[in-house]
């Protein structure tokens, strides 16, 4: 085997670990603060060391939650457009400030000043306040984002419809060469009340019981103009018979 080959076999399977390393650290460097969190209570606050283990994991939780909900709050004012939502960042760093002042606490602040231990259980309450907070907040970044989805949907839908409208106006809207803005006007008309006419045709078809302001609704027009067009319709088929 040549000595490139041995290279470029090497560069392939390097990149299983590296993958493995970007999926699975960020998970397990939150285990040494963790450890230190429960050494700490253990020590300064005479905490059995199971539920010492349960705080720190809790700690880390919430302060990975916390993180995480800044970044992606971050990224939604970063690229949403003006007449989005706006994310509340102001209560996303609160949270993960929270976190940080926290641990630091923990860990930092009762080595060098036993006495603080006073305040670890107020900090406690206080995180238990900012993970209800921080599942608050990841529930309204989430109605956010499906609200925006839902709004470029229809967006998508409008400029499907006007599209279909131009391919109609290349159809008609031409006379003798010449483009004549009223003339595409009536014919925007036109076409708009026949294909009304045939959504109201099909309403009736797949609904035979529904109302009169129902079908309005269908269509997009009015529920007189409904009454007026099925007046038509069986005055028409009168006539036929």
């Amino acid at each position: 085997m040549k000595p490139e080959q041995i290279l470029a076999f090497f560069d392939r399977w390097e990149t299983v670990p590296l993958a493995l390393a970007a999926k699975f650290g960020p998970w397990l460097t939150p285990l040494v603060p963790a450890l230190f969190v429960q050494r700490a209570l253990v020590t300064h606050l005479r905490t059995p060391p199971s539920w010492g283990w349960l705080a720190a994991a809790a700690l880390e939780v919430v302060g990975i939650a916390a993180t995480n909900g800044l970044l992606r709050a971050h990224t939604w004012e970063q690229e949403r457009r003006k007449s989005d939502p706006a994310a509340p960042l102001g209560w996303h760093v609160f949270a993960v400030a929270v976190y940080y002042a926290t641990a630091f606490l923990l860990v930092l602040v009762m080595e060098f000043f036993p006495a603080a231990a006073r305040l670890a259980p107020a900090m406690f309450i206080l995180l238990a306040g900012t993970s209800a907070l921080t599942l608050a907040l990841a529930g309204d970044q989430k109605r956010r984002e499906v609200l925006t989805v839902s709004r470029s949907e229809k967006r998508s839908a409008r400029r499907s419809e006007n599209a279909a409208l131009t391919v109609s106006f290349g159809q008609f809207g031409q006379t003798d060469g010449q483009s004549d803005v009223l003339t595409r006007a009536n014919l925007t008309r036109k076409l708009s009340k026949s294909d009304a006419e045939k959504r109201l045709r099909q309403f009736f078809a797949d609904h035979p019981g529904a109302s009169h302001a129902d079908a309005a609704r269908a269509v997009g027009r009015s529920r007189s103009w409904v009454s007026g067009k099925l007046a038509e319709w069986q005055q028409l088929n009168g006539n036929r018979r």
